[in-house]
Protein backbone atom coordinates (compact mmCIF):
# COMPACT_ATOMS: atom_id res chain seq x y z
CA UNK A 1 0.00 0.00 0.00
CA UNK A 2 1.10 3.58 -0.26
CA UNK A 3 0.77 6.28 1.62
CA UNK A 4 1.20 10.10 0.47
CA UNK A 5 2.03 13.05 2.74
CA UNK A 6 0.95 16.49 2.01
CA UNK A 7 3.93 18.04 0.26
CA UNK A 8 3.91 15.16 -2.43
CA UNK A 9 6.00 12.56 -1.66
CA UNK A 10 4.72 9.09 -1.44
CA UNK A 11 6.10 6.51 0.78
CA UNK A 12 5.51 2.46 1.16
CA UNK A 13 3.70 1.26 4.23
CA UNK A 14 2.28 -1.30 5.64
CA UNK A 15 -1.16 -2.37 6.90
CA UNK A 16 0.45 -2.48 10.12
CA UNK A 17 1.95 0.45 10.22
CA UNK A 18 -0.87 2.72 9.07
CA UNK A 19 -3.55 1.28 10.99
CA UNK A 20 -1.50 1.93 13.99
CA UNK A 21 -0.71 5.63 13.72
CA UNK A 22 -2.52 7.08 11.44
CA UNK A 23 -1.41 10.37 10.27
CA UNK A 24 -2.67 13.74 8.85
CA UNK A 25 0.22 16.20 8.19
CA UNK A 26 3.00 13.79 9.04
CA UNK A 27 5.44 10.99 7.74
CA UNK A 28 5.79 7.62 8.74
CA UNK A 29 7.77 5.08 7.51
CA UNK A 30 7.62 1.60 8.44
CA UNK A 31 9.43 -2.09 7.84
CA UNK A 32 8.32 -4.45 4.69
CA UNK A 33 7.21 -6.85 7.84
CA UNK A 34 3.54 -6.95 8.98
CA UNK A 35 5.10 -7.74 12.76
CA UNK A 36 4.30 -5.65 15.22
CA UNK A 37 6.84 -2.78 15.59
CA UNK A 38 8.48 0.01 17.85
CA UNK A 39 7.42 3.58 16.37
CA UNK A 40 10.12 6.09 17.17
CA UNK A 41 8.17 9.69 17.55
CA UNK A 42 10.20 12.31 16.30
CA UNK A 43 9.31 16.49 16.57
CA UNK A 44 10.95 18.78 14.04
CA UNK A 45 11.03 22.44 14.82
CA UNK A 46 12.18 23.81 11.50
CA UNK A 47 12.63 27.70 10.01
CA UNK A 48 9.15 29.18 9.41
CA UNK A 49 8.22 27.54 5.91
CA UNK A 50 11.88 25.84 5.87
CA UNK A 51 10.69 23.24 2.56
CA UNK A 52 14.02 22.49 1.51
CA UNK A 53 14.89 21.71 4.94
CA UNK A 54 11.76 19.11 4.91
CA UNK A 55 12.47 18.12 1.53
CA UNK A 56 16.19 17.25 2.60
CA UNK A 57 14.94 15.17 5.89
CA UNK A 58 12.19 13.23 3.70
CA UNK A 59 14.75 12.65 0.96
CA UNK A 60 17.74 10.71 3.94
CA UNK A 61 14.60 9.01 5.29
CA UNK A 62 13.06 7.39 1.83
CA UNK A 63 16.07 5.37 1.30
CA UNK A 64 17.60 4.91 4.71
CA UNK A 65 17.90 1.14 6.38
CA UNK A 66 17.26 1.72 9.68
CA UNK A 67 13.76 1.33 9.74
CA UNK A 68 14.33 -2.00 7.72
CA UNK A 69 16.86 -3.58 9.81
CA UNK A 70 15.04 -2.74 13.04
CA UNK A 71 11.81 -3.17 11.87
CA UNK A 72 10.95 0.68 13.62
CA UNK A 73 8.97 2.81 12.33
CA UNK A 74 9.01 6.48 12.09
CA UNK A 75 6.69 8.97 12.78
CA UNK A 76 7.61 12.43 12.02
CA UNK A 77 5.53 15.75 12.68
CA UNK A 78 6.67 19.57 11.98
CA UNK A 79 6.40 22.03 14.39
CA UNK A 80 6.83 25.64 12.84
CA UNK A 81 9.32 27.63 15.34
CA UNK A 82 7.47 30.48 15.69
CA UNK A 83 9.18 33.39 18.22
CA UNK A 84 5.58 35.39 18.28
CA UNK A 85 3.82 32.64 20.08
CA UNK A 86 4.21 32.20 23.60
CA UNK A 87 2.79 28.23 23.93
CA UNK A 88 1.80 25.18 22.30
CA UNK A 89 -1.52 24.62 20.41
CA UNK A 90 -3.48 21.62 22.01
CA UNK A 91 -1.98 19.42 19.04
CA UNK A 92 1.52 20.16 19.21
CA UNK A 93 1.63 19.69 22.88
CA UNK A 94 0.54 16.16 22.24
CA UNK A 95 3.63 15.93 19.60
CA UNK A 96 6.25 17.31 21.83
CA UNK A 97 4.68 14.95 24.63
CA UNK A 98 4.92 11.95 22.28
CA UNK A 99 8.31 12.96 20.72
CA UNK A 100 11.06 10.37 21.60
CA UNK A 101 13.66 12.88 19.51
CA UNK A 102 13.53 16.40 18.84
CA UNK A 103 14.92 17.89 15.83
CA UNK A 104 15.94 21.38 15.70
CA UNK A 105 17.32 23.30 13.00
CA UNK A 106 18.35 26.44 14.50
CA UNK A 107 19.77 27.82 17.45
CA UNK A 108 16.73 29.62 17.27
CA UNK A 109 14.51 26.81 17.16
CA UNK A 110 16.25 25.33 20.39
CA UNK A 111 14.81 28.93 22.53
CA UNK A 112 11.79 29.10 21.17
CA UNK A 113 11.02 25.53 22.57
CA UNK A 114 12.55 25.95 26.05
CA UNK A 115 10.18 29.11 26.19
CA UNK A 116 7.19 27.03 25.21
CA UNK A 117 8.21 24.30 27.65
CA UNK A 118 8.88 26.63 30.37
CA UNK A 119 5.72 28.93 30.13
CA UNK A 120 3.97 25.00 29.95
CA UNK A 121 5.27 24.03 33.10
CA UNK A 122 4.32 27.44 34.49
CA UNK A 123 8.14 28.65 35.52
CA UNK A 124 9.15 31.26 37.13
CA UNK A 125 10.59 33.81 34.92
CA UNK A 126 12.92 35.32 37.63
CA UNK A 127 13.89 31.68 38.12
CA UNK A 128 18.27 31.34 38.48
CA UNK A 129 19.40 29.73 35.16
CA UNK A 130 21.61 27.39 37.41
CA UNK A 131 17.67 26.28 38.78
CA UNK A 132 16.16 26.18 35.22
CA UNK A 133 18.98 23.62 33.82
CA UNK A 134 17.01 21.42 36.69
CA UNK A 135 13.98 21.01 34.79
CA UNK A 136 12.98 18.44 32.29
CA UNK A 137 13.49 19.14 28.77
CA UNK A 138 10.05 17.91 27.61
CA UNK A 139 6.44 17.52 29.15
CA UNK A 140 5.31 14.94 30.60
CA UNK A 141 1.40 15.31 30.49
CA UNK A 142 1.06 12.10 33.65
CA UNK A 143 3.24 14.18 36.23
CA UNK A 144 1.21 17.69 34.89
CA UNK A 145 -1.95 15.35 36.34
CA UNK A 146 -0.39 14.20 39.21
CA UNK A 147 1.05 17.58 39.76
CA UNK A 148 4.41 16.29 40.62
CA UNK A 149 7.74 16.41 38.50
CA UNK A 150 8.25 14.70 35.18
CA UNK A 151 10.90 12.45 34.04
CA UNK A 152 10.27 12.34 30.44
CA UNK A 153 12.97 13.10 28.17
CA UNK A 154 13.49 13.60 24.89
CA UNK A 155 16.70 13.31 22.55
CA UNK A 156 18.16 16.05 20.73
CA UNK A 157 19.14 15.85 17.05
CA UNK A 158 20.62 18.82 15.62
CA UNK A 159 22.10 19.16 12.01
CA UNK A 160 25.13 22.20 13.56
CA UNK A 161 27.27 21.94 16.29
CA UNK A 162 25.95 25.62 17.59
CA UNK A 163 22.63 24.42 17.79
CA UNK A 164 23.49 21.60 19.66
CA UNK A 165 25.92 23.57 22.18
CA UNK A 166 22.56 25.62 22.60
CA UNK A 167 21.01 22.36 24.12
CA UNK A 168 23.52 21.64 25.94
CA UNK A 169 24.19 24.88 27.54
CA UNK A 170 20.58 24.80 28.38
CA UNK A 171 21.58 22.54 30.94
CA UNK A 172 17.89 20.40 30.02
CA UNK A 173 20.07 18.01 27.72
CA UNK A 174 23.20 15.99 28.87
CA UNK A 175 26.01 15.60 26.20
CA UNK A 176 25.12 11.81 25.41
CA UNK A 177 21.45 12.75 24.42
CA UNK A 178 22.65 15.24 21.79
CA UNK A 179 23.04 13.90 18.45
CA UNK A 180 24.83 16.10 15.78
CA UNK A 181 27.34 15.86 12.73
CA UNK A 182 30.89 16.31 13.83
CA UNK A 183 33.30 18.51 11.44
CA UNK A 184 33.14 17.65 7.84
CA UNK A 185 30.17 14.96 8.28
CA UNK A 186 26.22 16.04 7.13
Amino acid sequence: ALSSISNGFVFPQTATARSKLPLSNGLEQASGNDQESETINIAIFPKNDDDAFQIALINVLRDHPFCKMTGASLSIEWIPTTTDETSWTKSELEIVTRADIACFSTVSSVKSYLSKLDNHLNVDPKLPQEERRKLPNKPDMIADIMGGKGSAEVMAACPLSETARECLNSGRWTAHNIYYPKDGQS
